[in-house]
């Protein structure tokens, strides 16, 4: 009885392992099921663990994480560029907020800023639904 209790246990967690597989954190690498992602200097690697091959660079440890999970790389790769796009503008926007003396654009670049981020939260809100 108890032992036919642990193979269902077994059974169990098995199933769920291969289609969910646990995130492993060793160095600077991450490794989910088949892939693992590695920090570059301003991007992340995921490869493909047997054929040693690169699936793809990203921008966002987030798209790489939902990549590694074996989701759509296309539109996540999409997103990924489009999150870039955004934050290189929130980051240009605030820079000029700081820097300029002149307050009619201050206020412009301020909107701007603003637009910017809110943009940058829709596509990571996509992205981590790709996560999940």
């Amino acid at each position: 009885m108890k032992s036919k209790l642990l193979e269902d246990l077994k059974d169990v967690v098995q199933s769920g392992l291969t289609k969910n597989p646990l995130p492993i954190i060793k160095g600077n690498s991450i490794r989910i099921g088949r892939r693992v992602i590695r920090k570059r200097r301003h991007s992340f690697m995921v490869y493909d663990i047997p054929t040693k091959e690169v699936v793809c660079e990203t921008n966002f440890l987030s798209s790489a994480i939902a990549i590694a999970k074996g989701k759509a790389p296309e539109k996540i790769l999409d997103l990924d560029w489009k999150l870039l796009k955004h934050t290189n503008d929130a980051n240009h926007y605030a820079h000029m907020v700081n820097t300029t003396k002149d307050d009619i654009v201050r206020e412009t670049r301020w909107v701007r800023y603003e637009i910017a981020c809110a943009d940058a939260d829709r596509v990571k809100d996509k992205i981590y639904e790709y996560v999940s």
